[in-house]
């Protein structure tokens, strides 16, 4: 069942920040880089929810 709560730019950042010794310095980095654009709800939802599977 697909998650109905749309994730703002803060709870994907800090789900990031909670998986960042999980991660590899390089895909880390990365993904916090490319947060600071301007990007769709869906692909912060979906960013969000694969971070949750780390």
């Amino acid at each position: 069942m697909a998650c109905n709560i749309d994730h703002s730019i803060e709870d994907v950042m800090n789900k990031l920040e909670s998986q960042k010794n999980s991660l590899p310095e390089g895909i880390f980095k990365e993904l916090k880089s490319f947060l600071q654009g301007n990007h769709s709800q869906k692909l912060l939802n979906d960013i969000f929810h694969l971070l949750k599977k780390v």
